[in-house]
């Protein structure tokens, strides 16, 4: 519950008691993930796509260049429309419907020393189905390994019809 809260507030950078020193995003769609750098509270045109074969060192990697890409900086969001979504786009999805209703959402954090995992479905139904791990913000083969660990866990809550 409380790191739910955290991540919640994520907007709140600043606050007295959470700070995050980075932020990004992973997607899971169809077999691959989209890594994604973020500024401010919207994601960048930065998109790294892999495999879901990858191995955790390069996905560990990847997650932890794109939170080092964080850019606090405010920005004009007004003009955006949801098909500008870069992780959309790299995704070649036919609908905004279809990439919703498939895809696999993970929030990054940098908080001290840990990279804070979050993974849910995109769209949920009813319950609410989340999976948090940690993992060393200066061990990418353990960030690699908590990514995929927090989907799958996320997965098969869902199987398991807590959702």
């Amino acid at each position: 519950m409380i790191l739910r809260e955290l991540f919640r507030r994520k907007l709140q950078v600043s606050d007295h008691y959470v700070r995050y020193n980075a932020i990004a995003r992973l997607y899971e769609y169809q077999s691959r993930y989209f890594v994604c750098s973020v500024r401010w509270i919207a994601e960048t045109e930065s998109v790294t796509e892999l495999s879901v074969e990858v191995d955790d060192l390069q996905l560990g990697k990847a997650v932890i260049r794109h939170l080092m890409e964080f850019d606090p900086s405010e920005q004009d969001l007004r003009d955006n429309k949801k098909s500008d979504w870069p992780a959309f786009r790299a995704s070649g999805a036919k609908s905004m419907r279809q990439f919703e209703g498939e895809l696999w959402h993970v929030d990054l954090a940098i908080m001290n020393g840990a990279v804070l995992v979050h993974a849910h479905p995109r769209i949920q139904s009813g319950k609410e189905v989340e999976a948090y791990v940690c993992a060393g913000k200066n061990l990418p083969e353990e960030v690699g390994r908590s990514v995929r660990n927090a989907i799958e866990a996320a997965k098969a809550l869902k199987d398991l019809g807590m959702a």
